[in-house]
């Protein structure tokens, strides 16, 4: 993730806490990354689609190193490509 706001140049953080099994972890980083959207420009590189649909107003998917879809959470959902890869549907 980046964050970029006042600050001169772009903040890089990392969290694995989307990655824990404890629903608790991934709560609290969803609340972070709530709050630092309302002070700064805030860019989610994430593979939890759960965590991704309900955080980004955008989204960009890539798979393979390719982008396989772009658009609001509800398209990216939607997306036959995006569900084969990351949806398991």
């Amino acid at each position: 993730m980046a964050i970029s706001g006042r600050w001169k140049s772009p903040w890089p953080w990392r969290s694995h806490r989307s990655c824990s099994s404890w629903p608790e972890d991934i709560e609290a980083l969803c609340r972070l990354v709530r709050d630092l959207a309302r002070v700064a420009t805030v860019l989610l590189i994430e593979h939890n689609m759960g965590v991704v649909l309900e955080l980004a107003s955008r989204v960009t998917v890539m798979d393979a190193g390719r982008i396989i879809a772009e658009g609001n959470p509800r398209e990216i959902e939607a997306h036959p490509e995006v569900q084969r890869a990351y949806l398991g549907r």
